[in-house]
């Protein structure tokens, strides 16, 4: 049975296919913008009143997140709890201003923003983007930013 990779070897891989300067910076806006368009379009699906309130199954995915990115690295765990935090913050306080309506449009343009963005990126790298079939490429990208931003601050290694 084959090991899942490290964090270190998703990171490795990652880093690899940022090495242009403004390739990372696109990406360092873009990747956590797409998580964050994510959870928001996850917190306008309509929820049952039984299992509980709007934003349910955004924090279902955020749970799973945060326990996908710990698994792998306590520090980088962290790190993705304070920004989901924010993220799930950000989206109670927009659900109340904006409404439903105006948060699933919110969610649906940042979303295509940060793609269009990325695939800018990728093209000024010279590659295809790094993301591959499934889902957990999309938590690589924020969980380097994070690690990278912890490590210039002295919270990580």
């Amino acid at each position: 049975m084959a090991t899942e990779p490290s964090a270190h070897e998703w990171f490795d891989d990652y880093r690899r296919g940022h090495r242009h300067p403004l390739n990372r910076l696109i990406d360092s806006i873009c990747a956590p913008a797409i998580l964050y368009a994510l959870i928001t379009l996850l917190w306008v699906v309509p929820v049952p009143e039984s299992l509980g309130r709007p934003g349910f199954w955004a924090a279902l995915a955020m749970v799973g997140v945060f326990a996908f990115c710990w698994r792998r690295s306590r520090a980088s765990g962290l790190g993705m709890l304070v920004v989901l935090g924010v993220f799930g913050l950000l989206n109670e306080w927009l659900w109340h201003t904006l409404g439903p309506a105006q948060l699933l449009r919110l969610g649906a343009g940042v979303f295509v923003l940060a793609w269009i963005g990325r695939f800018i990126g990728q093209l000024i790298e010279g590659t295809r983007p790094p993301i591959r079939t499934d889902l957990i490429w999309l938590l690589i990208g924020p969980a380097w930013l994070v690690g990278t931003v912890m490590r210039r601050l002295g919270l990580a290694r």
